[in-house]
């Protein structure tokens, strides 16, 4: 990952300073959520001229009185109808270095929101800004180490597990469900709604390279349409990850495609593509299922913490370096039962014959179970 995306992202993950643009009632989980982790609420500005003050925290009349010559993260919470003329005036007067476009109805919704996305992906590319977005139709970020967080219920104490998801609520409830159930600990989570600017391949790229991340989930619905390489970007860098990546494809069939379009505006890929997609790179294919993400999510986050405990004398941890699994079982059942769990995750099981078989058979002779599968 390039120095200057790596440093966005640290920015986006652990801003100095947070302005919420034209904050209301309506979002007072970000603010609980806010507090909750223990951000510096000093640092933290509400933007509101109607509203002298929202849940306890004082508003400033025009991002002209915020106090800060240069915003981390700005939260646009506006209407669509509006997202151009605020960005624009915002750009001018400020400089930001990470926006999370909140607003809905965009590019998942009608062609006038498609348009929208273009004018503001047009602004966005002006080389002079270096600023970088999130969304829009997204929830945003969560951080405990950052004292971010979108939601009240979320952990304060970090982990070594970091999401990016194109569900903000699936998002909330992995986030939640997984510390109820079995006390999940996070690093960093992204919802990213339409991915208009930064990519599922940006955060993987980053996660890989955080010495904070241990395990990565994701769910991705498709890719972007303003962005017709990231497909080639993203199988690439699944193809360099050293971390388990647990990746729920949430395109599996036509019909959750066709939802897929009205939800972030995705396009998904096909099966096909998919199915290549998990045999050439390490990833996990995780079954379509909030409650499997979650489990597995607890299996690799067992095994990771145990392996570092009992192996500290290990600067890191050291993952497998292929696909390949070997059984060594007493119960054929089980060896059964094991190969197709296995093989559905997408690891390989060897079969024996030939000559390693005939091998085998001399180490071992005994003429019970076989030592073929």
């Amino acid at each position: 990952m390039g120095i200057e995306n790596r440093k966005s992202l640290d920015i986006l993950f652990k801003p100095r300073n947070v302005v919420i643009y034209k904050a209301s009632e309506k979002i007072d989980y970000f603010l609980a959520g806010y507090k909750e982790q223990n951000y510096n609420i000093n640092k933290l500005y509400l933007v509101n001229s109607e509203k002298e003050e929202i849940f306890g925290l004082k508003c400033v009349k025009s991002i002209e009185d915020v106090p800060e010559n240069v915003i981390d993260l700005l939260i646009l919470s506006i209407g669509r109808n509006k997202v151009i003329q605020e960005l624009k005036k915002l750009l001018f007067k400020k400089k930001i270095n990470t926006i999370h476009i909140f607003t809905a109805g965009m590019g998942e919704s009608d062609e006038k929101g498609k348009g929208i996305e273009s004018e503001l992906l047009e602004i966005l590319n002006d080389k002079n800004l270096n600023t970088r977005v999130i969304g829009p139709n997204c929830m945003g970020v969560y951080c405990p180490e950052g004292h971010l967080a979108y939601e009240p219920a979320f952990p304060t104490e970090p982990g070594n597990i970091s999401f990016v998801f194109q569900s903000g609520d699936l998002h909330s409830q992995t986030i939640r469900i997984g510390a109820r159930r079995y006390d999940l600990k996070y690093s960093k989570g992204a919802s990213i709604g339409n991915c208009l600017d930064l990519q599922i391949s940006d955060f993987l790229q980053y996660y890989n390279e955080d010495s904070a991340t241990d395990i990565i989930g994701v769910y991705f619905e498709g890719f972007s349409r303003h962005h017709p390489d990231e497909g080639r970007k993203l199988f690439q860098t699944l193809k360099t990850m050293d971390k388990p990546v647990l990746f729920i494809n949430g395109g599996n069939t036509k019909r959750a495609q066709k939802a897929i379009l009205s939800h972030t505006g995705s396009i998904s890929s096909n099966q096909r593509i998919w199915g290549a997609i998990v045999k050439q790179t390490p990833i996990i294919d995780v079954p379509t299922s909030m409650d499997d993400m979650i489990d597995y999510l607890y299996l690799f986050s067992t095994y990771i913490n145990r392996f570092k405990k009992n192996r500290n004398k290990l600067s890191e941890v050291v993952y497998p370096k292929g696909k390949n699994v070997l059984l060594i079982l007493w119960s054929g059942g089980f060896g059964i039962i094991d190969t197709n769990m296995l093989t559905k995750l997408g690891l390989k099981v060897p079969y024996f014959d030939g000559p390693i078989l005939k091998k085998l058979r001399e180490i071992y002779p005994i003429k019970i179970g076989s030592l073929a599968n």
